[in-house]
């Protein structure tokens, strides 16, 4: 289904989050701490620039449409908007380690295509949009 109305920025805001997510995934094993503070300087960056204003429309969404989308969807996803926040708010203090720094990207990408294939979809057509 063709993404409309504010599901059309939404969506194509997933494409720097899928790039990001690959990123992270392809450091290198064993990474060196100046690659390691790189990434999370990237995440805390991008968490800056669009992944806080990102979620929060997100979220306004769900706020204004409640019924918009099952429970149990809704739950899921504010449940990786919290845990992704929370680990961007450790990579601005520098603190993600490889293992974080690859779960976080892991959790990203896990997200953004539930978003894709589950929430929008849905939300779209609940809201007469599709």
């Amino acid at each position: 289904m063709p993404r409309l109305g504010p599901f059309l920025q939404l969506s194509r805001d997933h494409h720097n989050a899928l790039v990001l997510a690959r990123s992270v995934a392809g450091m290198p094993s064993s990474a060196p701490v100046d690659v390691l503070q790189a990434m999370n300087l990237r995440i805390a960056q991008y968490w800056q620039t669009e992944m806080r204003a990102h979620f929060q429309q997100e979220e306004a969404i769900l706020a204004q449409y409640p019924d918009a989308l099952p429970r149990v969807l809704q739950q899921r996803l504010l449940d990786d908007h919290l845990v992704l926040a929370e680990g961007a708010r450790r990579a601005e203090a520098l603190s993600l380690d490889e293992p974080a720094l690859r779960a976080w990207g892991e959790r990203l990408a896990t997200h953004v295509r539930m978003e894709e294939r589950e929430c929008f979809p849905v939300m779209q057509a609940a809201l007469g949009l599709g």
